[in-house]
């Protein structure tokens, strides 16, 4: 998995209803069209991010707007994948 989220509640103890997501900012890059540092601004800036470890930042949900706020920065972040060229030749015969 190059970009995803882990949502998960034991590791820091959110309150019921808040989990946190974990997201591996190291990797996505590789998919998404923003650079790491870009991303970590962002969602320090934007979520109250906080670092875990040094590939990873924690978001923690703590309203369903929240939640969907993340979801579309994160689609809006995502590109487009590119076809390989074999996928593409095949494209082309048929």
């Amino acid at each position: 998995m190059v970009f995803g989220v882990n949502v998960a509640g034991g590791r820091y103890r959110p309150p019921l209803g808040e989990p946190d997501v974990w997201i591996p900012v190291t990797r996505a890059p590789e998919v998404a069209s923003v650079t790491e540092e870009y991303l970590r601004e962002v969602l320090k800036r934007d979520f109250a991010a906080t670092d875990s470890g040094v590939t990873d930042c924690v978001v923690r949900l703590t309203s369903p707007e929240k939640a969907q706020a993340l979801v579309s920065l994160v689609r809006g972040w995502v590109r487009t994948p590119v076809p390989s060229p074999s996928a593409a030749q095949s494209v082309g015969q048929a």
